[in-house]
């Protein structure tokens, strides 16, 4: 991962600007750390938010909902599900594929957001 992290920072320096979806990659790296990453991911987002004033849409959220369904982390994926909703964010159609495989985040997605 720090490899990919410094070739996204030289890459999106000063030739190109990012984008979610970019943004989006780093949080499934430094998800799929074992254990993940979480200091990094929130770093990162905040660079996204910050730096380069992209707010996580679904796509975002989606990639930490992955996170914690894949690690069983229900607590963190609830959070996450509050951010959501906090911060407006309307699931998208793989929201809910996502946490499929987690009967308590789906039903918290569905009783947050749904």
């Amino acid at each position: 991962m720090e490899l990919a992290q410094s070739i996204f920072d030289e890459m999106f320096g000063d030739f190109l600007r990012p984008d979610e979806v970019s943004f989006a990659v780093l949080l499934r790296g430094y998800g799929a750390s074992d254990p993940p990453q979480w200091s990094r991911i929130d770093t990162t987002l905040t660079t996204m938010r910050i730096k380069y004033g992209i707010e996580p849409s679904a796509v975002s959220f989606n990639a930490l909902l992955e996170v914690c369904c894949r690690t069983n982390d229900l607590d963190r994926g609830q959070d996450i599900i509050d951010r959501m909703a906090a911060d407006g964010v309307e699931p998208d159609e793989f929201t809910e594929e996502v946490v499929a495989r987690r009967r308590a985040l789906r039903s918290y997605l569905r009783k947050a957001l749904l």
